[in-house]
């Protein structure tokens, strides 16, 4: 279901196992005197653009039924976050 390359939501995988991956590619590219070129986005907000109602039906979909679909919901529906600086 997921591809190779995709650390994340993985088993045995990491963060520093896709930075040395991505270290590794370069370093090989350059080594084989090939040009090397990357494009990186910030996707730190990326999960607050996901349409909840499709996520949900995709869990559904892999298996994701009952109790823990139900807690993805909850946790996904009506959250609020705010940040108090010095009582303020």
């Amino acid at each position: 279901m997921l591809a190779r390359e995709q650390y994340g939501f993985r088993s045995n995988s990491s963060t520093e196992a896709a930075a040395y991956n991505l270290i590794n590619n370069i370093l090989e590219a350059l080594n084989s005197n090939k040009w090397v070129g990357g494009i990186f986005c910030d996707l730190t907000k990326a999960f607050d653009y996901v349409n909840h109602n499709i996520l949900l039906s995709k869990l559904e979909f892999y298996g994701i039924t009952g109790k823990a679909k139900n807690l993805t919901k909850s946790y996904l529906n009506d959250r609020y976050q705010r940040v108090r600086i010095k009582n303020k």
